[in-house]
């Protein structure tokens, strides 16, 4: 048989096997492949004939089935690659246009692929369908010390799944992810790419970084995407918790989050995670960020039914094009990259040369700056006059209207700071309180005493 074949395959380097159309069954510990065998190519016709959210139970609903599928029902994965505590540097197999199914009707299988201590990797077009309480493909590096790395996966399929990718405890680094379409387990749970980071002990955990996610779809699981122990992880993402649109899925709109950053404690396994034009829909948090993290930066997210935009406790996370609870908005500024466009309206006690700030009560964006502010976005080129968004300029030089009593005298380099109700403060050469400053005077005014002041933007 084809499954017999399979386990003789990897005696040799170089070995490639094509699946003909049809379900293949393997039983007690699934198909392996071990450690030290690189250059695998299985090969099938078709990952999937899968509507993705057709009619009835996908457990029994036949346009599930993989045109070549590799189906188990036991208590173990389909496939396993490499053994625990093998080298995390061997080069992994390519696997294309193949399905993996859990065809015990109760979610019985671990998963489909197993990667232990594997690296370099190529997957594509394959599907994993009904591992309802199980992964996908699961990268288990084993250990703190020890890697899943250089794992390349293009176009996945995955229908009634868990957890479609798990990154296990080790440092997970320069993983890519392209594309998909990935639904979550109608018994609920999971996420839709977990990278669970290193929470190990001895010896002291340190993180991985450098994955790349571009435009996975993620629909219907608790979390999309979960960062742990990541650095400079850039994730482009869509995800989708809008359950009431989907048949027998799991979940409520708005509910879970879309995506959470965390690490652990002392925020140097968890920096520079960027997370760019990015979609979260109906989900109940769109992004939260723990205090383990720092530099997070967010860069025109789209959010939609979602409750609360933005969950931060991080270390100077840095928002970009969009304020985390801003509505209409437009996201760049005519011939600028100095001008952003966010949503105010008045009687907010925002007016034009006035700093503003993020609004976390509110729908509309940004209002004016309280009392010595540390999150200002920037300063208000208009005074709004109704709902329309208006232009706020977020680099370069600005000007600023100023709190000091009677006006004060600029000196070019002096320090402005946050000050009273949405104005600077000219502090001479004192530094700001840690979070106020708004930037560095940029000219002076001689003797005179101004009320307002022009100003290099500079936050600290």
């Amino acid at each position: 048989s084809i499954i017999t074949t399979a386990t003789l395959c990897p005696t040799s380097a170089g070995c490639k096997l094509f699946f003909p159309p049809g379900s293949y069954l393997v039983e007690g510990g699934g198909l392996s492949i071990p450690q030290g065998q690189p250059f695998v190519y299985f090969l099938g016709a078709g990952a999937s004939n899968s509507t993705i959210l057709a009619a009835g139970s996908p457990v029994t609903n036949p346009l599930t089935a993989g045109t070549s599928e590799i189906v188990t029902a036991d208590r173990t994965y389909a496939l396993t690659v490499g053994s625990a505590g093998g080298s995390s540097f061997n080069g992994g197999p390519r696997i294309s246009n193949i399905a993996f199914r859990d065809v015990s009707g109760v979610g019985n299988a671990y998963g489909g692929i197993h990667f232990e201590s594997i690296s370099h990797a190529f997957l594509d077009n394959l599907a994993f369908i009904d591992f309802a309480n199980g992964a996908g493909a699961f990268f288990d590096a084993g250990g703190a010390t020890s890697y899943n790395q250089y794992n390349f996966i293009v176009g996945t399929t995955a229908v009634n799944v868990r957890t479609p990718f798990q990154f296990s405890t080790g440092q997970n680094a320069s993983n890519w992810i392209i594309g998909g379409n990935l639904v979550g387990s109608q018994v609920g749970g999971g996420a839709c790419i977990d990278f669970q980071g290193n929470f190990q002990s001895s010896p002291s955990p340190s993180s991985g970084g450098h994955n790349y996610l571009f435009y996975p779809q993620c629909n219907y699981f608790p979390v999309a995407v979960h960062l742990y122990d990541q650095n400079s992880d850039p994730i482009f993402v869509h995800a989708e918790q809008t359950a009431a649109n989907a048949t027998n899925v799991i979940g409520s709109a708005p509910s879970g989050t879309g995506m959470i950053v965390d690490g652990t404690s002392g925020t140097t396994n968890c920096i520079d995670n960027q997370i760019s034009l990015s979609t979260f829909t109906s989900f109940s948090t769109g992004i939260s960020v723990t205090s383990n993290c720092t530099h997070t930066v967010i860069t025109s997210p789209a959010y939609s039914n979602i409750t609360a935009h933005l969950s931060d406790s991080g270390v100077n996370t840095q928002t970009a094009g969009a304020p985390p609870d801003a509505q209409n908005i437009a996201f760049a500024g005519p011939g600028s990259s100095m001008v952003q466009y966010y949503a105010a309206v008045s009687g907010t006690g925002v007016t034009a040369n006035q700093l503003v700030c993020f609004s976390t009560t509110v729908n509309f964006g940004v209002k004016n700056c309280a009392t010595s502010a540390t999150n200002f976005t920037g300063v208000a080129m208009v005074t709004p006059t109704s709902g329309s968004p208006i232009p706020i300029q977020v680099a370069g030089i600005a000007t600023i209207s100023l709190d000091n009593s009677g006006g004060a005298v600029v000196t070019g380099g002096d320090y402005i700071c946050s000050g009273n109700s949405g104005k600077g403060h000219e502090n001479s050469t004192s530094t700001c309180s840690p979070g106020q400053q708004v930037g560095i005077a940029a000219a002076g005014s001689g003797t005179s005493m101004v009320s307002s002041a022009s100003v290099f933007l500079q936050k600290d």
